[in-house]
């Protein structure tokens, strides 16, 4: 059973890979439309959004009038407007966009630099007599407890690819109001906090696929097969759960980790 644990494991790994290495368009193509379809809408609404704020950043940084009066100054904030109605109309397709293309291909060469997806979880042991159905016949010998274990390791699996699917439709969304938030730099320094909080949010949920992927790494590193068999010996006739209660221990970290990796990521990147 533990070897069947671990193959699923590896399994789950393997298509949180895949699926942190997707492109929009891929992953969920009906989802991709619809980013366009709403940025279409919600450009109207921006574009009075952006003259707003626009003009609350003129009137409140105006130090004195005959300052905002020179070439120069009006100049510039004629064309902050042009630049932010550019971000409004194409902001998606220009900086959003290229964002995630980038962290996905760091994430995809990051996975490349560390093996790949073979070897995700380290070897099975071969010792264990009578494969697949040894294991079936050493979970009968012992508590329902370990069973409980079992099934928990795969819960957590399945919670793991729930966080993982659940970051693509963060993108999404966040991608799909893109028109709104981008609209709040035409107010220069008094609005453009909040278009710089959206970008920095952005960057951080495609940052997360670098998070989990390190983490999941790490995990598979620290839970070594070999030394869980070296405890399993010590423990004598606990041997038989040490496996399982081990490797439980370390994919609930996994989990509260790979969970957590929005406010990870974001402390790590220092936008917190």
């Amino acid at each position: 059973m533990y070897e069947l644990v671990l193959q699923f494991l590896t399994q789950v790994f393997g298509l949180m890979y895949s699926v942190l290495t997707e492109d929009l368009s891929d992953f969920s193509p009906h989802a991709y439309e619809y980013i366009g379809t709403l940025n279409t809408i919600l450009k109207g609404f921006a574009s009075s959004l952006m003259l707003i704020a626009f003009c609350v950043g003129y009137i409140q940084s105006a130090v004195s009038l005959i300052e905002q009066k020179t070439p120069i100054a009006i100049f510039k904030t004629l064309a902050r407007l042009v630049i932010v109605n550019a971000l409004v109309v194409r902001g998606t397709d220009i900086i959003l966009m290229p964002m995630f293309s980038v962290v996905r291909s760091l994430t995809s060469r990051l996975i490349e630099a560390m093996g790949g997806q073979a070897g995700l979880l380290p070897n099975i042991d071969e010792s264990s007599p009578g494969g697949v159905a040894g294991a079936i016949g050493e979970l009968l010998s012992i508590n329902i407890l370990t069973g409980i274990l079992y099934i928990a390791v795969i819960i957590s699996g399945l919670v793991l690819l729930l966080t993982v699917f659940g970051r693509f439709l963060k993108v999404y969304v966040y991608m799909s109001i893109a028109p709104v938030p981008l609209a709040f730099f035409a107010g220069g320094n008094v609005t453009a906090m909040y278009g710089r909080n959206y970008i920095k949010n952005v960057f951080g949920v495609c940052m997360e696929a670098v998070t989990m992927v390190i983490a999941i790494q790490l995990f598979c590193a620290i839970a070594d097969d070999a030394v869980m068999t070296q405890v399993g010996g010590m423990l004598g006739f606990l041997g038989t759960m040490a496996k399982p209660v081990m490797l439980l221990l370390y994919l609930s970290s996994l989990s509260a980790i790979i969970k957590g990796a929005d406010n990870m990521t974001h402390k790590l990147l220092g936008f917190v």
